[in-house]
């Protein structure tokens, strides 16, 4: 990932930067620039906390770019957490909310069941709702980042190379 067009325009011309599913249980690679980018007083908004399906349990498209490992890999990861009682959703959510680099997260969603799940999980991440399964969440996440392992911060390349 990099800060091209930042880095070549005036300062302050930037002001946010939309990062599509590097702010993820699986990839997190946004990091990487968070220092550059508070320097340079730049905001970031984190699309895509469910990482286009990859950390959901429906899964994602046929389409999805990621290599044939990361699918997998995050399929176990899900697998796993629904198999105790946890929805990988929620666990990715809350990763998503409980970055403090990023200013805005973007989540898509399809029903006004999933709005209200999300909205939930979002908030007990923001510690504004009680999580009475916060222990069993936590333990989850930790067990769920130990399956991402082999797969964390492997990332696809999309739109033209000069770009990536």
């Amino acid at each position: 990932m990099t800060m091209r067009p930042a880095g070549r325009v005036p300062e302050g011309t930037v002001e946010t930067i939309l990062s599509y599913c590097h702010a993820t249980l699986q990839d997190d690679t946004i990091d990487k620039i968070v220092p550059y980018l508070q320097q340079k007083g730049i905001g970031i908004v984190a699309a895509s906390a469910l990482s286009m399906g990859l950390l959901s349990n429906r899964g994602p498209p046929d389409w999805h770019p990621a290599p044939k490992e990361v699918r997998e890999t995050c399929a176990k990861a899900a697998a796993h957490a629904k198999s105790n009682g946890i929805s990988i959703e929620r666990l990715a959510i809350q990763h998503a909310f409980q970055k403090q680099s990023v200013s805005t997260v973007l989540i898509g969603m399809a029903t006004p069941e999933e709005v209200k799940q999300n909205v939930k999980a979002a908030l007990e991440a923001l510690g504004k709702l009680e999580n009475p399964n916060k222990v069993k969440e936590e333990k989850m996440m930790e067990e769920v980042k130990e399956i991402l392992k082999p797969v964390h911060n492997q990332t696809w390349e999309v739109g033209r190379p000069e770009n990536n």
